[in-house]
């Protein structure tokens, strides 16, 4: 458990390092983050998972990683032929959010792909509605419909006239 906890904590700290810009004149940090680390201990696997469920397109690749990129965001897949050498997937302190335009769609997509579920729902959330999924070595995935970002006009309400 030390170990795994080291481990992604000296992930989330080199993801920080890198994603920091250092010639912001703001006060803060200007942060992003611009790829997660996933071990897997099937790489071609994985590498087919993710570019079926999730569309992703092969940035560069090597006999034990590959890159994996979306337009604005990469995961790093790392292969590890010791499947002890790891901890076992689990939800923990880092979860990985997808947002989508249309959880139905979604949905439908990864139920035709054989994407298991968490529980077999959409999940009405605060901020609009969920799904999580297990990719095929057990690491947990959340996916989220933002429903607060589009924000819908409303009329007021009648004033009674006393």
């Amino acid at each position: 458990m030390r170990k795994r906890v080291i481990t992604t904590l000296f992930l989330v700290l080199s993801l920080l390092a890198n994603a920091v810009d250092l010639k912001s004149t703001s006060d803060s940090f200007n942060l992003k983050i611009t790829a997660v680390r996933i071990i897997v201990p099937d790489l071609q696997k994985a590498i087919t998972f993710y570019k079926e469920v999730f569309g992703f397109s092969i940035t560069t690749q090597s006999k034990t990683e590959a890159i994996i990129s979306t337009n604005s965001f990469s995961l790093i897949l790392s292969s590890s032929k010791n499947a002890n050498s790891f901890d076992k997937p689990g939800i923990g302190n880092v979860s990985v959010t997808f947002q989508v335009k249309d959880i139905k769609a979604s949905y439908k997509k990864f139920k035709s792909l054989g994407v298991r579920f968490e529980k077999d729902e959409i999940r009405t959330e605060g901020i609009g509605y969920s799904l999580k999924i297990y990719d095929p070595f057990g690491n947990h995935f959340s996916i989220l419909q933002d429903t607060l970002s589009a924000k819908k006009e409303f009329d007021e309400p009648c004033k009674s006239s006393a």
